[in-house]
């Protein structure tokens, strides 16, 4: 028997997943699937399932209450490692970060959830956005999500959580795309390899946990029925996915960025032009950022230093991932319907003209989401407002109209403002932070849209 389980263990098709109707069906199952396989684990969230390993996987669809059976395939982290170690970041300057930081940094009240390898959540410029309760290992099946240090340290997850939300503006190590409430969900080993069957143990976990934003810097070329129905019961429960493409530089995008509910997001140079090794296709969504880019390691780690920079979708990803925590840390009513329609609506355009298979929408752009389309100026010869994008308190404002009625992100009116030798003052006081619109009362009526920030 035991030359058996380790000829199964030695070839990753004899793992398999074996979904059933319901949880009663799988309890009911169980003592039948144990006579013909080997159980790893049950999973019963809002999917059940049980992992096996096997040699006869006929024989368990047999089972009542079986839906299918499939192989749980192998998915691997996507990056391509480069030793140049130089502590600059073009990204965050690349999508517009800066400008949109002045709007907003995030909020911890914002979920975010990285899938990946290990992360070290004591990190000096990681542990503020971290709670009581780091995340988990579905690797390991504990509750320390933190990186193995055996043989190969583990650095993917590491480097993919700083570039979403290493702490911003406290003078040490890098800074992150935005303030979020952090959570690390080990799913991948420390060769940066996991399983089908654990990401969507994990993506069940975060839908269960009230993650509003999933990132996935990881994928394989294996669909897994499992996988996508845990990806489409997620956003079904408001859930934002985002995946990375692949680094394979081929037209085909892998699992889970190829389904639906997932955002697939490709990697683009300095110059905005589509990586080499980026894969595109039907399911691209958005590009960012994802070459040369430099992030955080784990901390004391002897390999790499405290900084590496690395390529790939994987590096893209929490670039889009963390503009989508802005977003809903501006506007915390979004659902993630909205967030994603809004990255897709002021995404900028590259390649050809509209969607194309390369860019998807366009590049994700940090202050174009916050602050929404380029702003209406009006036609030649229209009284245009002039005055801050951004107020912190009264701030003057100039228009040759009779005055301006202010209006929130809903179209309700919230103020109305007479307008006297060439201008109003407009006093913020009182009013929630977030974007309103000023709309002028005469001519073409030109709208301007402002910030109001706390200073």
């Amino acid at each position: 028997m035991l030359a058996l389980i380790v000829a199964i263990m030695a070839a990753d098709e004899a793992r398999f997943i074996v979904q059933f109707a319901s949880e009663q069906d799988m309890r009911v199952a169980i003592p039948a699937l144990e006579e013909k396989a080997l159980v790893i684990k049950t999973v019963s969230r809002a999917l059940d399932f049980a992992v096996v390993l096997t040699d006869d996987p006929a024989a368990l669809s047999a089972l009542p209450g079986v839906i299918h059976v499939e192989p749980d395939a192998r998915v691997r982290a996507l990056y391509t490692p480069n030793d140049t170690i130089w502590p600059q970041q073009w990204g965050p300057a690349n999508i517009h970060c800066p400008e949109g930081w002045d709007i907003t940094l995030g909020d911890t009240a914002v979920k975010v959830g990285v899938l990946d390898q290990g992360i070290d959540y004591l990190h000096p410029d990681l542990t503020p956005h971290f709670g009581p309760n780091p995340g988990y290992d579905f690797v390991d099946s504990d509750p320390d999500p933190s990186p193995d240090w055996g043989l190969y340290h583990e650095i993917h997850g590491q480097h993919v959580a700083g570039i979403l939300a290493a702490v911003t503006g406290n003078g040490i190590y890098m800074a992150g795309i935005a303030e979020c409430h952090l959570y690390a969900l080990r799913v991948l080993d420390s060769m940066g390899m996991g399983w089908n069957s654990d990401i969507a143990e994990a993506i069940l976990w975060a839908a269960d946990s009230g993650l509003h934003v999933i990132n996935m810097s990881l994928g394989g070329p294996s669909s897994s029925a499992v996988l996508r129905d845990a990806c489409d019961t997620a956003f079904a429960r408001g859930v934002l996915l985002l995946a990375a493409s692949g680094n394979n530089g081929t037209g085909t995008i892998l699992y889970p960025a190829a389904y639906e509910s997932v955002i697939a997001v490709g990697a683009t140079n300095s110059s905005n032009t589509l990586w080499s090794s980026s894969n595109y296709g039907a399911a691209q969504e958005l590009v960012a950022p994802g070459v040369d880019i430099i992030s955080i390691t784990p901390y004391g780690n002897v390999f790499y230093g405290p900084y590496l920079t690395t390529s790939g979708t994987s590096m893209a990803c929490p670039h889009a991932a963390g503009v989508a925590a802005l977003v809903k840390a501006l506007f915390p009513s979004m659902t993630n319907e909205d967030i994603r329609q809004r990255l897709r609506e002021t995404a900028i355009d590259l390649g050809d003209p509209g969607w194309d298979i390369y860019y998807g929408y366009g590049k994700v752009d940090a202050y174009r989401a916050l602050v929404g389309l380029d702003e209406t100026s009006g036609k030649p010869g229209v009284s245009l407002i002039s005055g801050p994008t951004v107020l912190f308190g009264p701030s003057w404002f100039g228009y040759a109209g009779s005055g301006v009625r202010v209006f929130d992100p809903s179209g309700r009116m919230v103020a109305e403002i007479s307008a006297r030798s060439g201008g109003f003052l407009f006093d913020p006081a009182g009013m929630a932070l977030g974007i309103y619109f000023l709309v002028g009362n005469d001519g073409d009526r030109p709208v301007k849209k402002i910030a109001v920030k706390e200073r």
